[in-house]
Order: C-alpha cells, then structure tokens, then sequence
C-alpha cells in the first residue's frame, strides 16, 4: 500500500507523518484491496482540515474532516475511512453470497428439470 502524505500552506512534521502512517498501516487488516492512500494537510484559518483519499480495486473514497487540532481531524477522518471501507466490504462478501446462493438454486431446478425428462429445456 502506498501512502502519500501532502500540506497545503503547511510544512508536515516527521512526528505528524509517522503518526499519520503508522495510524494509516492499520488500514490494511480491513481490506487487501486498498492501493495507495493520499492524505492532505491544510490548514485554514482557524481550523485544520485533513482529507483523506483511498484508491483500489473497486474502491475510491474521499473523507474531509475539521477540526481545532490536526490529529484530532485525523483521527475523526481515520474513523470514518475505516467505516466506509468495512461497509465496502461486507457489501464485497454479501454479494458473494448471493451469487453463490443464486447458483445453488439454478443447479437445483436444473437438475429437477433434467429428472423430470425435459431434455435439457430449462424453464422457471
């Protein structure tokens, strides 16, 4: 996974960073389909603004959170990422399911067609 981390009209410290990326490792026991991860620093005004952007296979989020302190909008932008990617995934697995459900049933009328002597004809 990469991790790229950008300020805008700020200088991004190494303690910052190291936060940020050993915070954003932990991404990675909620989906293996995360690519690359881009988190942007900005600051405006009074309130420090964190964005936080997810690519993969099949995913693309992008969470913007403020709030008075910089880790503290990292952590509420962190939790919501987090949430959306768990979301993303059991969507992932339900779908499985249901396909493979799905299947089971076509199996099982086809072959009662089959039983019955409909030479191979399908019908629901």
């Amino acid at each position: 996974m990469e991790v790229q981390i950008t300020g805008r009209h700020l200088e991004v410290t190494e303690t910052i960073r190291s936060y940020i990326e050993k915070k954003i490792k932990k991404l990675e026991r909620f989906s293996h389909r995360i690519i690359s991860v881009h988190v942007i620093l900005q600051i405006q005004r009074f309130s420090q603004i964190i964005e936080i952007q997810v690519r993969g296979k099949g995913l693309d989020l992008i969470v913007k959170e403020n709030a008075e302190s910089m880790y503290g909008a990292f952590d509420q932008a962190l939790d919501r990422v987090v949430l959306a990617v768990e979301r993303h995934e059991e969507k992932k697995k339900g779908r499985k399911r249901e396909n493979r459900k799905s299947r089971e049933r076509l199996k099982q009328r086809a072959s009662k067609q089959l039983a019955r002597g409909n030479n191979g004809v399908f019908k629901n």
